[in-house]
């Protein structure tokens, strides 16, 4: 049930707060943009397009997500192109959500739920690591958090424009990444249980979704001469070889309810159950998705008595949206389960959090509730904190290639990293026949030029800087940045030869690490 609140003197000091949040953990490690083999240069590259031709025909599921395309193609077309001019587009939608969780929650369970909801959030890992990151996302979860919003007006009796508002931005979130699909499903559907729609609210909310679409659809039409050639895209991204997915590509069936991508992928942290239940078990405990969905889980069946039907319903609903959401990216779409694929299911259990603790601490328990937030904010910091220092990267990077000038050849992912760095355009490809290496590793650089023979043979360490504070802290950290010599003349083409396929090579490496025990 949705109530509408007044404004009262003390809302301030709550926006306050979540301000003050959002700017601590932007200090404690401001990421941004990753590059390298990170999506965040997909989506710069496919900006580039559209800063010097127009709106391009995307050729891979990267390039049609165009709601981020354009906006990071006119912002770095106005002002340049910098790690400001990136990150400014994904601050704006990561401010945008919390502002709607704010909203959400206070309309939806009375205040303050929302405003805590929403600091539970800044301090949820994968939101604050990607708070700035020139992603899907930020997007995404703006895009479709806005829709919610406008449903819920929409349930209030307030017309016919917040429907067409409400299928316009879920609609929008779908060109996003099409799995948001599930959630303007699971919108519609509680939409429609709560109150039946009027003839016109309807039309309009078809309306709004429709009209993305039909035109997405023309384009693509009028383009390809196949008006799902974008769904198309997505579907057989499947098919390109990833370091995250252990197991064999899949070229015979699509991926939706496919074994080969359910089983399969690189987990983390790397529990090994069985194959039906690992990838939502690695979701729930992977801390980077914060301690939510697993602190609701504990929490609300223990504190129920207390808490009361009402708060511990709410608060087991969200919680069930959220698994529901989960189980349908993970089981029916085979989608790799990481954290940031899931920040619409997270946003339900930090709210279902946001509403458990608050009741406990109006009840009396405030040592129990601000234990739970105290411990939650920890363990988030400490994860942004050892999330990758691209700041610090860049700039030891900037430092070598002055110091060496002329000198220095890479490959194609880490010269991607350096995308916003200018003095790194003069980095050639491996096999160019200088006599030095810029190499980002996935471990330690003695330890990773180890690994194979021949590399080890051609390689003379000089430099190393690490891309976290706390290597070893997490299975998703750890990389390095590497500033190798050559021993031979030969090097540089041997090497080339042995780092041409990165992504291949890695999956190969990942998947000989698996226990042996581990069912197929």
């Amino acid at each position: 049930m949705t109530v509408t609140l007044p404004a009262e003197d003390g809302d301030w000091r709550w926006w306050l707060a979540i301000a003050a949040a959002l700017l601590a953990v932007l200090l404690v490690n401001p990421v941004g943009y990753i590059g390298g083999g990170a999506d965040d240069w997909q989506y710069l590259n496919a900006a580039r397009c559209w800063r010097n031709f127009g709106p391009c025909l995307p050729l891979d599921h990267w390039q049609s997500r165009w709601p981020v395309i354009a906006p990071l193609a006119i912002v770095t077309a106005t002002f340049g192109e910098s790690r400001a001019t990136v990150e400014f587009t994904p601050l704006l939608a990561s401010i945008a959500c919390l502002v709607m969780v704010s909203i959400i929650g206070n309309r939806a369970f009375g205040r303050p739920i929302g405003w805590i909801a929403a600091l539970l959030l800044i301090v949820t890992p994968v939101f604050a690591i990607e708070a700035l990151e020139p992603a899907v996302e930020p997007v995404e979860l703006a895009l479709i958090l806005v829709g919610v919003w406008a449903a819920m007006h929409c349930l209030q009796g307030s017309g016919a424009k917040w429907a067409f508002a409400a299928g316009f931005c879920l609609s929008l979130a779908i060109q996003v990444r099409e799995t948001a699909v599930v959630a303007a499903l699971l919108t519609a559907a509680f939409a429609a249980r709560r109150r039946r729609p009027d003839a016109m609210s309807l039309i309009a909310g078809v309306g709004g979704f429709a009209i993305p679409l039909i035109v997405e659809f023309v384009w693509m039409a009028l383009a390809t001469g196949d008006p799902l050639w974008r769904l198309r895209l997505a579907i057989r991204h499947t098919q390109l070889q990833s370091s995250e997915l252990l197991g064999p590509i899949d070229t015979r069936h699509p991926p939706f309810f496919n074994r080969n991508y359910i089983a399969h992928w690189h987990f983390v942290p790397g529990v090994h159950v069985h194959w039906m239940i690992d990838g939502l078990l690695n979701l729930f405990v992977n801390a980077v998705a914060g301690l939510s969905l697993v602190l609701v889980m504990i929490l609300a069946p223990v504190s129920a008595r207390r808490i009361g039907h009402a708060p511990t319903k709410s608060a087991l609903l969200l919680w069930l949206f959220a698994l529901i959401y989960c189980c349908i990216l993970i089981y029916a779409f085979a989608i790799d389960p990481k954290p940031r694929m899931f920040m619409p299911a997270l946003v339900c259990s930090n709210l279902a959090l946001a509403l458990l603790t608050w009741s406990l601490w109006r009840l009396g328990s405030r040592a129990l509730a601000g234990a739970i937030w105290v411990t939650v904010a920890a363990i988030g910091i400490v994860y942004i904190y050892a999330a990758a220092q691209t700041g610090v990267v860049d700039r030891q990077a900037e430092a070598w290639i002055k110091a060496y000038p002329n000198q220095i050849e890479s490959d194609d992912e880490t010269r991607n990293m350096f995308a916003l760095v200018d003095v790194a355009r003069q980095l050639v490809p491996v096999g160019s026949g200088r006599h030095l290496l810029l190499y980002e590793a996935s471990r330690p650089c003695s330890e990773w030029a180890g690994r194979i023979p021949a590399i080890r043979r051609q390689l003379i360490l000089i430099h190393e800087v690490q891309r976290s504070r706390l290597r070893g802290f997490h299975a998703e950290i750890g990389h390095s940045l590497c500033l190798f010599a050559y021993r031979s003349r030969s090097g540089s083409s041997e090497i080339g030869n042995l780092l041409r396929d990165r992504p291949a090579r890695a999956a190969t490496i990942a998947a000989t690490t698996r226990s042996a025990g581990e069912e197929q």
